[in-house]
Parts: structure tokens; sequence; C-alpha cells
């Protein structure tokens, strides 16, 4: 599968006065991680965090210099779902008298996942403000599961973009984890926004209030999806 690692930079643990815009290494960033196309990846998908969640024992290299500024770092990445049902066939075309390899998709989902290996901690994380650290990063996973549900809702209207002719299986297959990876690649940078615009609103300054009015909407939109998400019509036939 091909998994998408979107690493968010969740929180400055000091207190930024002036400054209207996240520095530079505080930004979220979307790193690419390439896989086959199974449903075997690591981590797990939404639910509510927890300290022992973020497993890794230092923050990543890109932003070691920073660790100070940083009370936590999270993985979470949009992968395919366990329902996708991807189909490779054999075939002979009368027309060019030769065999090709097809491949179509049956049925696909996505999700966020949450990766605990890669994601960390700051241990100098004080006491009264790990409520508001781990609220932080749940709205960070949520609003990356909303964006793997829209992807699934939009990919779902259509499956005819996922069609792919080659003349071999390996070059059917990699045309497929190439459309899937652009499809994923592309909501990650529509929801880099939000993200961005979060952080800028609830990393630069402690703010429960508007980090609150931040998890309130993405809980209710959460519970919007949620239907559409499970509906009876939301695969293809």
């Amino acid at each position: 599968m091909y998994r998408f690692s979107y690493c968010l930079l969740l929180l400055l643990s000091l207190l930024i006065s002036g400054c209207p815009r996240l520095p530079e290494y505080a930004l979220p960033h979307i790193n690419t991680m390439g896989g086959d196309l199974d449903f075997s990846g690591k981590g797990f998908t939404y639910r509510a965090l927890t300290v022992h969640d973020f497993r890794a024992q230092s923050p990543p290299e890109a932003l070691s210099g920073h660790s100070k500024k940083i009370f936590a770092h999270s993985c979470i990445r949009i992968r395919l779902s366990k329902e996708t049902r991807v189909n490779i066939t054999y075939s002979y075309n009368d027309y060019f008298s030769q065999f090709f390899w097809s491949g179509n998709v049956q049925s696909i989902g996505f999700e966020a996942a949450m990766i605990p290996d890669c994601s960390w901690w700051n241990r100098n994380v004080p006491l009264e403000k790990r409520a508001y650290v781990l609220q932080h990063e749940q709205v960070h996973f949520a609003l990356m599961e909303l964006a793997a549900r829209r992807l699934s809702r939009r990919v779902r209207k259509d499956f005819s973009s996922l069609f792919v002719i080659d003349s071999s299986r390996q070059g059917a297959e990699d045309q497929l984890k190439e459309k899937i990876s652009a499809m994923i690649q592309e909501e990650n940078k529509k929801i880099l926004h939000a993200h961005t615009s979060f952080d800028e609103d609830c990393s630069l300054y402690f703010d429960p209030e508007k980090q609150q009015w931040w998890f309130d909407k993405v809980k209710n939109e959460l519970r919007k999806t949620s239907t559409l998400q499970h509906s009876p019509d939301s695969g293809h036939k």
C-alpha cells in the first residue's frame, strides 16, 4: 500500500508573541512513503489518543535542533482501507492479436492511521498542559480522518480513472499504485491548509478556548460524515 506519512508538528512549548505565523520548522509537512497495495500497514485508525501512543524515543532528525520548542510530533498517514478490492486480469485482444494485463478497482476506501513508532512525545511537557497537547494532536488526527473520508466519497463516485492496461502484470499494478498515490497526495495537499490554520491558532499561543472550538468543529464533522462513510450505497457495485 502506498502509505503517506503526514508528520504533524503539533505544539510549541514557548509562547511566541508578536509572530502571527508559524516558524518554518514548526509547519506541518507531508512525507511520502512507498509501499505495496496491501492493508497491513502499521498503526491504528481513528480513536481517542493517549500519551502512550507516542513511542518514538526522539523527534525526527530534521527537528532535533528544535526539540525543546516542540511538545509533540505525530506521524499520521492516509492509507487504503481493508474494504479495497483490486482486480488484475489477463486478457487477449483479437484486434491487435496480443495478450494484455488490465487492472481495475471493485471497491475502495481510505482511512487515517496514527503510527506510534514514529510519533514522539516530549517528556518535559508540563503536567498542566498535557491535556491541551493531547487534544491538539487529536484535532490533527481528526482532520486527517476527515480528509480520508472525503477522498473515499470522491473516488467512489467514478472508478473509471482507476482502470489501467499494460503489457505486464507488474506494469498494471504499478500504474494503479501511481494513480492511488496521486489521489492521496492531492488530498494531503488540500488538507495541509487546515492543519496550518489550526496550528497558527493554537500552537503559537496557549488558547484553550480556541482549541476547544476546533475540537468541537472536527468532532461534529466526524459525526456527520460517519453515516455517509458507512452507508450501504457508499461502495461500488
